[in-house]
């Protein structure tokens, strides 16, 4: 993508609500913080369901837990990771800001395995928030990486508890489960690439998916081997017996980490999706004009249907689109409202709904009143599937069914 096209995509999110800049200045120094609007809330919320549903409920032995990001803590070792905070009220408080979340996911690995009775392979799941004190640059630096300034970050984390004899074995089968997993939601999948890091030792292995940006490869997930030091560490803090039970053999498990970077997948999809495309200006017309889109998969969109109407529309039809609305939210399907729109073309209103990345489109017209006949348009395609008003519903759904 080039960087003419990045400034355009910019606009296209800006535009459309994705995000906005927060410019804060300190002193002489001018900062920019970019946040997320109400379509970046919903596309964050959906990567983070379908990476749910596939890390956790298909999988049997994944056990969520919550952590705080906010710990009062005077254990200066566990708070070396952490930034402290002052509350000016009761500044003799030692409050600290979790950098990391992962940190503090090993506290339920105690309680879990007496769950299950000391027996191994099972995993630890959390998704929370940290302070990243990296995000923010002056306002007047050229960088083309402003998705993901926001100071507050947010990580979905899987710690998996093995035999080590299984640790290798079970780090290439999550490495290629997990690229074809992401690989199915991007449209362009060959830009999801993988990279290997060992540690100093050659022991501990980093493995990393990420995505071809402009600025260059950003990592979206990571699969580590973290060995079973964090265990030993454990058992040297807490004075308990840490093994586990593996083929009737008991022994300390080695810690397969799942890490994944919500900002970074956000990032990633939107750039993935961002399309342009020539079309002709007018249905008469030789002239063709520039349109930008975002062809993010279905399960992935922020709103998964609109509904278009016609310029002046009669009472009837605003009856008939607030009922499919109202209609498609009963089944759990999130649908941008249109009734505000007046006065805009359907043209117009195609390409707003485009724009947002929305996959379908309900389409009604002078035949919805007289025949019950709507159009169902599709965002990849623009073209528009002739159904009676009956069945769009249950087309609809087929269309959007889970993967």
């Amino acid at each position: 993508m080039a960087a003419i096209c990045v400034k355009k995509f910019r606009s296209l999110l800006i535009r459309n609500g994705y995000i906005f800049e927060d410019v804060q200045k300190h002193g002489n120094e001018i900062k920019k913080l970019v946040k997320y609007g109400t379509p970046s809330t919903l596309l964050r919320r959906n990567i983070q369901s379908e990476w749910w549903e596939n890390v956790v409920v298909q999988n049997e032995n994944a056990f969520p837990v919550e952590n705080s990001c906010i710990f009062e803590s005077q254990n200066l070792e566990t708070n070396n990771n952490r930034l402290k905070i002052i509350d000016s009220q009761t500044p003799e408080k030692q409050l600290y800001l979790c950098r990391s979340v992962s940190d503090d996911l090993l506290e339920h690995y105690l309680p879990t395995l007496r769950i299950l009775d000391c027996h191994l392979p099972f995993s630890l799941v959390s998704t929370g928030k940290y302070y990243d004190s990296h995000s923010t640059i002056k306002h007047n630096q050229s960088n083309d990486h402003l998705l993901q300034l926001s100071i507050e970050k947010t990580s979905l984390v899987l710690q998996h508890f093995i035999s080590s004899s299984n640790m290798f074995q079970s780090v290439d089968k999550w490495m290629v489960e997990r690229v074809r997993w992401w690989k199915k939601y991007f449209r362009l999948p060959g830009n999801v690439v993988t990279n290997d890091t060992k540690s100093d030792s050659d022991e501990l292995l980093t493995r990393d998916i990420c995505y071809k940006c402009p600025w260059g490869n950003e990592v979206i997930e990571s699969i580590r081997n973290l060995g079973d030091q964090p265990l030993i560490d454990l058992e040297l803090r807490t004075g308990q017996n840490c093994k586990g039970k593996w083929k009737k053999k008991s022994a300390l498990p080695h810690i397969l980490q799942l890490e994944t970077s919500l900002e970074n997948s956000m990032t990633a999809f939107l750039l993935d999706s961002y399309d342009e495309r020539e079309i002709f200006s007018t249905a008469k017309s030789d002239e063709k004009q520039e349109k930008c889109l975002l062809l993010l998969h279905s399960h992935l969109a922020p709103y998964k249907v609109a509904v278009a109407t016609p310029i002046n529309r009669t009472r009837q039809v605003s009856l008939i689109a607030d009922h499919f609305m109202t209609e498609l939210r009963k089944t759990g399907v999130m649908v941008f409202n249109t009734l505000h729109i007046e006065n805009s073309t359907q043209g117009a209103q195609f390409q707003q709904y485009d724009e947002l990345g929305i996959p379908y489109t309900i389409v009604l017209n002078e035949q919805t009143v007289e025949k019950g006949i709507v159009g169902l348009r599709d965002r990849n395609t623009s073209t528009k599937e002739q159904l009676h008003m009956t069945n769009v519903i249950e087309k609809l759904l087929s269309y959007i069914k889970p993967l």
